[in-house]
Formats: C-alpha cells, sequence, structure tokens
C-alpha cells in the first residue's frame, strides 16, 4: 500500500489516503487477541518514507450505530453478514471519552499543538475505540490530529441482509 502511495506521489503533490485508523497510524498496529503481535502499517511505512510530510490524521466518536459484518459458519469464503450494532459510551481510558467528554461537539483537534492540559489528558489515554473495544495506542504518536465526531451513524449500503449485492 504505501508503494502505491509513493507512485502516486510521482505525478502528484498530495495523496489523501482515507482508511482506518489501524492503517494509518504511525505507530505499530495491535488489537489483542486478534492481532497480538504488534504489525508495521501503512501509516508506519510512509512516516518512515515522507517524514513530516506523511500527515496522519485518526478518527474518534462518542456513540451511535455502527455498520459492521461478520463471517458466519455458512457463508461463502471471503463474505460476511452485514448488521448495524448500537455502540455505548466510549471506554473511559479512551481518547473517544476524553474528547467526548469535553463537550465541544464534533471537532479536528491538530495534536501536534495541543495546549499542555489536553496534551496531558490525551497521553492518559489507552488508546481508541475499535468499534467497541479499545484499540491499544499512544494517541499523540500515533497521530497528528484527530477528527472526532459525537454520534456516528451507519452508512448506506448496497448489500442486502444476506451480505449480497
Amino acid at each position: 500500500m504505501a508503494d502505491s502511495v509513493e507512485w502516486a506521489l510521482e505525478t502528484q503533490p498530495r495523496v489523501l489516503v482515507a482508511a482506518a485508523n489501524g492503517h494509518v497510524q504511525r505507530t505499530p498496529f495491535s488489537a489483542p487477541p486478534f492481532v497480538p503481535e504488534p504489525m508495521t502499517t501503512l501509516g508506519g511505512h510512509l512516516a518512515d518514507r515522507l517524514g513530516t510530510d506523511y500527515v496522519a490524521i485518526g478518527t474518534a466518536f462518542g456513540s451511535g450505530d455502527a455498520w459492521l459484518h461478520q463471517p458466519r459458519p455458512d457463508d461463502a469464503p471471503g463474505h460476511s453478514h452485514p448488521f448495524v450494532q448500537p455502540l455505548g459510551p466510549a471506554d473511559p481510558a479512551s481518547a473517544d471519552a476524553v474528547l467526548s467528554g469535553a463537550g465541544l461537539g464534533d471537532m479536528l483537534v491538530d495534536l501536534r499543538m495541543a495546549p499542555p492540559d489536553a496534551a496531558d489528558a490525551l497521553d492518559r489515554t489507552a488508546g481508541l475505540r475499535n468499534v467497541d473495544v479499545l484499540q491499544p495506542l499512544p494517541v499523540r504518536e500515533a497521530f497528528d490530529a484527530i477528527a472526532y465526531v459525537d454520534e456516528v451513524t451507519p452508512w448506506h449500503t448496497w448489500i442486502d441482509e444476506n451480505g449480497l449485492v
């Protein structure tokens, strides 16, 4: 993936990569018990190759409903079953909870310029929420900024309840 971004940068001055936090973060990704050993991310490769020209923007949210998918035993290989899952408040140890608790609503936080109190609060967190679990990571090392929204809603899809188009 990093090679593809570098290829695009050969002819374009900038490239926007839209992907999940676990892909764009600078720091290694782990999500115990599913990913117990830290893995180098797309963001880690790009940060190594591009230096300060790489800007990683993570996402965080307070609550809402998420459109998810999960394989079922009877699904064809590579297919999964879509569903909507209501999500409660963020784990109190998460940066999502800190941002939600600020009571400022939807915002973009430049972590490189965070005031000392905000930086301390974020540094004391254990990571970001990944749907309904806490993904451990050092937020201010992983991202340059966080786009936070109070409430997420499911995206509209052409995939039916059986996972078919």
